[in-house]
């Protein structure tokens, strides 16, 4: 049964999925690359392993993040993207999910499409959609002091582990009640900019610290593994 190419697919497949999810989690708690681990000591830590009962009974294992994202998060949704990056994401977001909110911070805005650019701008009138330009931990420290409220919180930002951890550490105290923190390359190497990934560190260490979360999915082109408060 080829539960990977789409969601109904899955659905059909559960349990298989299931345990192949279960056994990429614990997979990527033992493996890396050697030499890229003695270069950044700061991004790895082998001791820091995904407790088993981390994954939600149930949890799915997508093709992408598409497919997640249609299935997976609510209509109609206060959605927030921490690493606009293009704007490409934010599109499909909007586009597929109609949320009620959208807000969008990146370090810089520049590397925005013009395409993104005009989509946004025929949006704007249909729903709250805002970006800021800044650093991503003092704006969420903003947030917080604000008191605002996310449903979704889409972590890509920088995939430093410093970065990581403070994003998610913050997040959730802007996360409504039944919300999902998802993050994006949960993987030890980030290929696009060719730098190290501490997201697997800093997930991990929060699910040990916090034993209430617990991953509900994960998609496998994208890398992009959802927690959710139990």
């Amino acid at each position: 049964c080829n539960f990977l190419e789409n969601a109904e697919g899955v659905n059909s497949c559960i349990e298989s999925a299931y345990m192949t999810l279960v056994s990429l989690v614990r997979f990527s708690n033992i493996t890396k690359a050697r030499g890229v681990s003695a270069l950044f000591p700061d991004e790895y830590d082998e001791s820091i392993c995904v407790p088993e009962n981390s994954i939600k009974e149930g949890a799915k294992l997508y093709a992408n993040r598409v497919t997640a994202e249609l299935e997976a998060w609510p209509r109609n949704a206060r959605i927030l993207e921490i690493g606009v990056a293009s704007g490409r994401h934010a599109v499909s977001i909007v586009n597929n999910l109609s949320p009620g909110l959208f807000h969008g911070v990146d370090i810089s805005l520049s590397q925005m499409t013009p395409e993104c650019k005009d989509s946004f701008g025929k949006l704007r009138h249909e729903i709250e959609l805002v970006f800021f330009s800044g650093d991503s931990l003092e704006f969420l420290r903003q947030q917080k002091q604000a008191q605002i409220r996310y449903d979704v919180i889409y972590i890509d930002a920088s995939h430093w582990y410093a970065s990581v951890s403070g994003e998610l550490a913050l997040a959730c105290s802007l996360l409504s009640s039944g919300g999902r923190i998802v993050l994006n390359d949960y993987q030890n190497w980030f290929v696009d900019a060719m730098e190290p990934c501490g997201v697997i560190k800093a997930v991990n260490e929060f699910l040990c610290k916090h034993s209430e979360w617990k991953i509900d999915y994960f998609a496998l082109n994208d890398c992009d593994i959802s927690l959710v408060k139990i």
